[in-house]
């Protein structure tokens, strides 16, 4: 045997056939024996509650399975509907849930019209309609898009839908969803008529109309008007002259490029201005979620606090109006009682929505 004496610890000491180990070396060996102990433990654990709670196959497991299962369209539907819940996307540009995005994308990626409500849904003739295998290949696509790349609905479908009207959108344009809209239907022309009597309308301006959608919905409501649609983006009125086109009002609505007022000539003035500027603040656009970022910046960003926009239209509106002229302004997030402040000598009045009160004001001029 070799000696040795002198270390403190010996390495290893040979005694017959067994070998005795350093003692920091036993130390670490019933440290790692240990770790195993509790691995084995926690997977034994895992195991036993996968009886009770079996884990929930992926996002891609599920969408690579469905080619082969999913039948039907209401299957698409429920398809799409766990896929989004399961991922946590963003809504609120179209629909305000994961059944209203799926019935969108299904319906929309198939040329069906697009139904708004749960009871709709059920009562659609076309839920238990067979899918081809291409139809279903290009709905999974779409919800792959929706949910890796973040890209809202509508603009995978190439469709925004608001009441019985449809808009073609894609990403020149924000998607439309103004509460002025609401005021420009059926169920909200009461609050309208308390404000202006449509009849009596002959011109109107949609400033920052985007993809023209309120100019649409404001011919059927101001039957006697003639519309200026003005935006700063030539992309956006590229897209509302689609939709124009497509709603057979070339001559009755004319698109205009111009920030704000500046191209419009001087002595021209309206009997109502309406307005959904851009209102987001710079903090609130940092913390977007990734779909609303895949919007134009320049719909979103209202500047430091989101009110650049509104205090400028505001401030230059009264020189653009008819006597008893209205401006409807969208102002959300920035109630009825901040624009009295900034704005004390006007005549500010709130519509319901809805969202509540506060969304939209009618302002007039004294």
């Amino acid at each position: 045997n070799k000696n040795f004496e002198g270390y403190k610890y010996p390495k290893v000491v040979e005694s017959g056939t067994r070998v005795q180990s350093h003692p920091q070396q036993q130390q670490k060996r019933a440290q790692q024996s240990f770790s195993q102990q509790q691995l084995q433990q926690q997977k034994q654990q895992q195991q036993q509650l996968q009886q009770y709670f079996p884990l929930q196959p992926t996002t891609s497991q599920t969408l690579a399975e469905a080619i082969h299962v999913i039948s039907t369209v209401r299957d698409a539907v429920r398809l799409a509907v766990s896929s989004f819940e399961r991922e946590g996307i963003a809504y609120g540009q179209g629909s305000r849930n994961a059944f209203g995005d799926a019935i969108m994308l299904v319906f929309g990626t198939l040329n069906l019209p697009i139904v708004s409500e749960a009871e709709d849904f059920s009562a659609e003739s076309f839920v238990n309609a067979k899918l081809t295998p291409n139809e279903l290949t290009i709905i999974i696509e779409n919800i792959k898009k929706r949910i890796e790349q973040r890209v809202p609905v509508a603009y995978l479908i190439n469709k925004a839908v608001f009441g019985v009207y449809s808009f073609y959108v894609d990403e020149r344009c924000i998607i439309p969803r103004s509460f002025i809209a609401e005021i420009l239907t059926e169920e909200g022309n009461d609050q309208l008529l308390q404000i202006i009597n449509p009849d009596h309308v002959r011109s109107v301006l949609d400033l920052c109309t985007g993809s023209g959608c309120i100019a649409v919905i404001a011919s059927s409501i101001f039957p006697r008007a003639h519309i200026d649609a003005v935006d700063i983006s030539t992309d956006a009125l590229q897209v509302a002259e689609i939709n124009v086109s497509k709603y057979e009002l070339s001559g009755k609505i004319k698109l205009i490029q111009s920030d704000l007022y500046s191209a419009l000539p001087p002595n021209r003035k309206y009997d109502m201005v309406l307005c959904n500027p851009p209102y987001v603040s710079w903090s609130n656009m940092e913390r977007l979620p990734a779909e609303f970022q895949k919007e134009p910046r320049n719909a979103l960003d209202g500047g430091k606090d989101g009110l650049d926009y509104i205090k400028l239209i505001v401030s230059q509106t009264k020189q653009r109006l008819n006597s008893d002229g209205v401006l409807i302004l969208e102002v959300s997030g920035h109630s009825e009682e901040v624009l009295r402040s900034i704005f004390p000598q006007l005549e500010i009045t709130s519509f319901e929505t809805s969202s509540g009160h506060g969304e939209v004001v009618a302002i007039k001029y004294n």
